[in-house]
């Protein structure tokens, strides 16, 4: 029943070594839960940089297509025509249409006389012969 007393020490000391090792097995255990609550800190962070990137990423994208847009040739056609209208000058397109037709010089000199007189005079100058002449 009793046990002798070497036994008991014996045991006392197995339990002690149990305990030393249980302890550093919860010290192991403590860091890896430290790590494992730092890395999920890690990947909180780098998931709320990655939206960050990503609502970036749609920003550029929205305005690369805006650029993209204003740059494509029907929105440089249209500019270019909105400021020679500011300019009061035809655009290509009407230039090129009247090119096809034959020349009215003297149509040509009112049209000018009625927006630009300094231009119609010069105008005149240079075609004057040919004004003369229809």
């Amino acid at each position: 029943m009793f046990e002798s007393r070497s036994d008991l020490k014996n045991k006392l000391a197995a339990a002690e070594a149990d305990v030393t090792r249980l302890e550093a097995e919860l010290a192991q255990s403590q860091e890896q839960a430290q790590l494992v609550i730092e890395k999920d800190q890690e990947i909180a962070s780098l998931s709320a940089e990655l939206l960050e990137i990503k609502a970036d990423h749609e920003a550029l994208k929205a305005e690369a297509e805006a650029a993209e847009a204003k740059t494509s040739d029907e929105a440089i056609q249209a500019l270019v025509t909105e400021e020679m209208a500011k300019c009061s000058h035809k655009p290509v397109e009407e230039i090129q249409a009247e090119d096809n037709k034959p020349q009215d010089f003297y149509a040509q000199y009112r049209e000018l006389q009625k927006t630009n007189p300094r231009a119609a005079a010069q105008f005149w100058e240079e075609n004057e012969s040919s004004i003369k002449s229809q």
